[in-house]
Formats: structure tokens, sequence, C-alpha cells
């Protein structure tokens, strides 16, 4: 059970100082953490990042301490709080780890330093241009990658990367970034870093050392040729609900246990992360810390992606428009969980290639499982946000892959249509909201307009492709649901077809 608040009389900031006074039920870092030199940049400083991987590197250190220290780089102004916020607390913060009904805090010491691009992209370079930095990692999000879901391709008309061809120098995407810092290196005859992406994108290091090079090529052929030859790219696989840190969350830990933390990251006890060993200069000794390190990520990236990343995507926009806040409320609604089972037993596990040591039976009950978590209060709200970007780079591959072999798409091409209706800014119960989509303004007011027509919205080519109109079983899947549920609403439709 969740161990009773610790009584005091006030609370203390976390950092440095304060460190040995927190309460001995509160796991800290068991090695030397201020002496231990950044070997890693980490663009971007989010929730994710500080639960997962600063973790995996934390609990390495703890075993055999050594040069892997963490930079965070904030890539949004946006980061700003936090990276005050970090920097307050000599870079310390905690990772609540709840469960059902346990909750166990630590502190995390493997951040060593924090620092904004925005305004400040020459500090970040200088640090990527120290030899010492070894390994720059990436949790950009799949928008930050800059490129056309469908091809895999870098968007050279995207506005940062017209910008940072322009002002090679001055980079404001974080591809650019990479591509300034590897021409430094190759200039000054200096071994380049690994360029790690931890994000949800198939094949996220092939398509991260294409996009790289692609910049590169724009800019100089000979840059290009070199990171081709010189430059790891890894595929990587990695799995931890994150949601975002509530005030409520900060209030709760002062209370239990008598100290402020403006960092803390939210988390549930699962944790997995599954790699390529392709390190240009050497890595932490993640695997003695429970990562798993492959021949071939594709499997297991393919599984989690389509199994957790597209449920997550199916039951949203449904849960949302119902009125469900809280994803374990919406996971825990019998309705919608047998709707998410039977698009993963009969729409995505056909799809999916054998995967060593992994049965996918019960792999998929712990999904739901992991989703209906009641202490892990995220929201259907931050599920829903980038739905053009997930849907195109996660959805669409299998409705195509499915078609191409003659099988139905019913249960992917509801969720589509849900979110068209999504896409208005009304909920069911006519209460509005604001779209967070990279599309956004365009999506909205074509969802406006044509109203219970979903063909414009599937017109969209990049979200669903060139080709999506010859799909006919699709297309007239979600031209029939679309009238059904403005008329029905959204409970009503999935009754229909899943009771």
């Amino acid at each position: 059970m969740t161990r009773p608040a610790l009584k005091t009389a006030s609370s203390m900031a976390l950092n440095a100082g304060t460190l040995s006074s927190l309460p001995s039920v509160i796991q800290r870092p068991a090695y030397d953490w201020q002496k231990v030199p950044v070997g890693i940049v980490h663009v971007s400083l989010g929730a994710f990042h500080r639960s997962h991987q600063a973790v995996y590197t934390d609990d390495t250190l703890a075993q055999k301490p050594g040069s892997w220290g963490i930079c965070g780089v904030g890539a949004l102004p946006s980061d700003k709080n936090l990276i005050d916020g970090l920097q307050a607390q000599n870079t310390l913060y905690s990772v609540a780890m709840k469960g059902p009904k346990t909750t166990d805090v630590r502190i995390v010491g493997s951040l060593r330093e924090a620092m904004l691009m925005p305004g400040n992209v020459q500090a970040v370079l200088k640090r990527l241009e120290d030899p010492a930095v070894k390994i720059l990692s990436l949790t950009i999000t799949e928008k930050g990658y800059c490129h056309n879901p469908q091809t895999g391709k870098l968007n050279e008309k995207n506005p940062a990367i017209v910008h940072d061809l322009a002002n090679p120098n001055e980079p404001q995407s974080v591809i650019g970034l990479i591509v300034a810092a590897l021409r430094w290196r190759q200039q000054q005859g200096a071994a380049p870093f690994t360029v790690l992406s931890c994000d949800n994108l198939p094949g996220n290091g092939h398509k991260t050392a294409d996009i790289v090079t692609a910049l590169a090529r724009l800019q100089d052929e000979k840059l290009a040729n070199w990171i081709e030859a010189n430059v790891a790219f890894p595929n990587t696989m990695v799995d931890r609900i994150t949601p975002v840190t509530t005030a409520a969350d900060k209030v709760s830990l002062t209370e239990r246990f008598g100290y402020t933390d403006e960092a803390l990251v939210v988390c549930e006890p699962f944790c997995q992360w599954i790699l390529e060993d392709k390190f240009t200069l050497g890595r932490p000794a993640w695997e003695n810390v429970g990562a798993q390190f492959v021949g071939d990520v594709y499997p297991y990236e393919l599984a989690k992606i389509r199994l957790l990343n597209v449920i997550h995507t199916v039951l949203a926009y449904p849960a949302f428009l119902m009125g469900f806040v809280h994803v374990h409320e919406g996971a825990s609604d019998a309705l919608l969980a047998r709707y998410a089972r039977k698009v993963m037993d009969d729409e995505i596990t056909s799809t999916l290639p054998p995967v060593p040591g992994l049965d996918l039976e019960p792999y998929k009950t712990t999904i739901l499982e992991r989703f209906a978590n009641p202490a892990i209060l995220d929201t259907w709200e931050r599920i829903c946000s980038d739905g053009s970007s997930k849907i195109a780079n996660q959805l669409v591959p299998i409705v195509y892959e499915r078609l191409t072999k003659g099988q139905d798409v019913k249960g992917l091409a509801l969720l589509v249509a849900a979110w068209f209706r999504y896409l208005t800014g009304v909920q069911d119960d006519k209460s509005t909201y604001t779209l967070n989509d990279p599309l956004a303004a365009r999506l909205q007011k074509l969802a406006k307009d044509s109203g219970t027509d979903a063909k414009p919205l599937l017109a969209v080519k990049e979200v669903f492709g060139e080709q999506v109109m010859e799909k006919t079983a699709f297309v007239n899947h979600v031209c029939a649901f679309l009238p059904m549920i403005y008329e029905k609403g959204i409970r009503k439709v999935i009754e229909i077809e899943y009771s």
C-alpha cells in the first residue's frame, strides 16, 4: 500500500544541499553524482527522457561510475520554466513510479547540466563540439524530424529547414543542430558522436540517418558523405507511460515527503528499452540495468508502436468525445476496452512479424492493464495531441498494408472517423476545446466546413498519402462512420459495431 504522508513543519527545496536531508525511504544516487562528467547530450528534455533514458543511466552509474553524465537541452521556448527549475535544483529531480497500489520515489543524479536551445543555440553547439560528448540522444516527437511521414524523407519546405539552409550556423531545427555540430567535428578532424533517436518512429535510427544526411547534402556533399561513412544511428524502441506532471502531483510529493521539486516526473513502474549496439565512441553499460541489445530492433519496435501507440490513439478520440478526462477511466470502460482489443486482435496482430521472446497475447493484455492503471493520471487531451503526425506515421501504414492483402480495416476506419469528428473542436456534449496539432488550423477548418463528408479530410496528403482515394474499402468505411457519429454519437456507433 502507499505509505502515509510524512508530517513536516515546513518543506524544503530539492537541491544538492538538501539531498542528504530527504527521508530515508527515498532512493538517492548511489555514486558521487556531482563529479560525473558529461558524455551525453539529450534533446529535448521532456518528462519521458527523465523517466526513461536518464533513469537507466542513473542506475548504470550507480553500478560503475563513468563519464556518462547527461546535458539536457530544452528544444522549445516553452521549456524555459523546466530548465530554470532544474538549474535551481542543481539538476536533481524526483521520479515517482506509481503502480495501482504503491508509489516509489527516487532522486536521479545522471542529469548534470540543463540548457535551453532557443536563443542559446551557440552554447548548445559548443557543448556538442566537445570531444567528451559521445552520444546525442533525441526525444523530439515525430514532428521534430521535419520529414514527410509518407516517404520518411526530409521536408525541404518545412519552415525551420528553410531557415537552416539559409543559416546553417544558427539552426532552428534539431536536425539542423545535428548537422551543424557534425560539420564542426568533420572540420576539426574529431570523431563524431552517435545519434540515438528514442522517438516512436518505425526504424527511427534509419529515418534519422536519412533525414540528417539529406539536410547535410543540401549544404555540403562532402559533409553528407562523411556522415554516411562515420556516424552511427542505432535503432531503438522505448516504452514507459509518462504523463504530464500536475500541480497536484507536486503538492502530493511535498505533503508526503516534506520537500518541493519543480521538475518532478510521474510514471508507471513498467519500463523497457531495446537497442542496436552501434555506438561510434562507446556507451554506458545499459544492459546491466535492464536494457536489451538485439541484432534487429524492428520486430520489437513494430509490436510496441502498433499495439501500444496505435491503440492509445484508437482509444483516445472516442474516449475524449465521450467526455472521459483520464486515460484509466476510458481504458476501464468495458465497451472501449472491447473495441481496442478487437482492433488489436483482428487488424493489427496479423501485421506483426514474430518477436523473439515476446508472447503477443499476454503482451496485449498487459498493455490494456497499463492503460487502466488509476495511479497514472494521464489525460486523453495529451494523447490526442499531434494526431495528424501519429496517424500518418503509425496508423496509415497498417491500413495500406492490410488493404494490399485484401484485409478489412473497419476498426481503424472508425478511429479515423472519430478523429475527424474530434477535429471540429466540439465534444458530443457540445463543450469546446483547443486542438494541439501541427496542422490544427487547416484540419479544423476542413472538419467544420465539410461536416459529415469525410472526403475533404481524407484528401489531406500529409496525413493519408497520395493514393488514399484508391483504397475504396477504407474510404467507404470512414465515409459511412462519420455521419453515424454525428447523428448518434461515438458511443452508440461503437455499441452497434462492437457489442
